[in-house]
């Protein structure tokens, strides 16, 4: 068992991630675009090997007593495994010469627009800082009683973040 999660956590893992990301970039499956070049993206294949807590609860529901044990142990190992794996590529990855570092930078997606519509102090209903880092944008009814009952979550978000966050509030079309 133990040895089963340790296999299936720390190479099944980055093995099915590398494996489903190559076929879905293939352009008769798909062709989809990368989210990262391949090197950092092994990296990141790796980290997934880090399973704790899903993992541990998965265990905890199908296994009892001496089972259980030892799937934990898997678990916890597999984890520490993972962790010093993930390390050791990401230091590996620092050092590959550029033209390898990009290697399929070509077939990256290109980033996400934070928002399609541009705040418009105008139009739109502004709480927090103009110049916040990070903007909640919250389409909102006038009639929609869940809406309503978000301006306590709206209150405290303001009151945690401070500086850092402005939420946006438009009418809902």
């Amino acid at each position: 068992m133990t040895h089963g999660i340790v296999f299936g956590l720390v190479l099944g893992k980055p093995i099915g991630i590398i494996a489903a990301t190559w076929l879905v970039s293939r352009r008769a499956l798909g062709g989809f675009p990368l989210s990262l070049p391949w090197p950092p993206l092994f990296g990141a294949a790796i980290v997934a090997g880090i399973g704790l807590t899903v993992s541990l609860l998965i265990a905890d529901i199908s296994f009892e007593e001496r089972t259980l044990e030892d799937a934990k142990l898997g678990i916890l190992a597999a984890s520490v495994i993972a962790t010093i794996l993930s390390w050791v590529t990401f230091r590996i990855v620092e050092r590959l010469p550029r033209r390898v570092l990009l290697a399929g930078r070509e077939r990256v997606a290109p980033p996400i627009e934070d928002l399609l519509d541009p705040v418009d102090p105008e139009v739109d209903h502004i709480r927090g800082p103009q110049d916040a880092p990070v903007t909640l944008l919250e389409y909102r009814g006038l009639r929609v009683p869940h809406c309503g009952r978000a301006e306590p979550v709206v209150r405290g978000l303001l009151a945690g973040f401070g500086a850092d966050v402005r939420i946006v509030w438009r009418h809902c079309r």
